[in-house]
C-alpha cells in the first residue's frame, strides 16, 4: 500500500494462479449473462419488454456492473405472457 491508503497496480504475473482464475471465471459469468441478455432481447418482441430494446440493449452492453445489468434485465426488464 502506497502512502494516503492507495493501493499499487498490480501485474497480471504478480497474481496467484488462485486469484487469475477467479479473475477469468467472473469475466467468462459477465460475458455469458450479457449474451444471454442481448439473445433474449433480440428475439422477444418489443411488447414484452419493459421500455425500449434500443435502451436495454447499449446498457447490458456498456454498464460494467458484474453482472448487475443484465440481471436487471432478466429480472425486471421482461414483461410476463399475459394469460389468455
Amino acid at each position: 500500500m502506497l502512502a494516503g491508503g492507495v493501493m499499487a497496480a498490480k501485474n497480471w504475473s504478480d497474481l496467484s494462479e488462485r486469484r487469475r482464475r477467479l479473475i477469468i471465471a467472473a469475466a467468462v459469468a459477465e460475458a455469458s449473462l450479457k449474451t444471454a441478455a442481448l439473445i433474449d432481447i433480440k428475439r422477444r418482441p418489443a411488447s414484452q419488454i419493459r421500455g425500449s430494446k434500443w435502451i436495454w440493449a447499449p446498457a447490458v452492453v456498456i454498464i460494467n456492473s458484474f453482472g448487475g445489468a443484465p440481471l436487471a434485465y432478466f429480472a425486471f426488464g421482461r414483461r410476463r405472457p399475459t394469460a389468455t
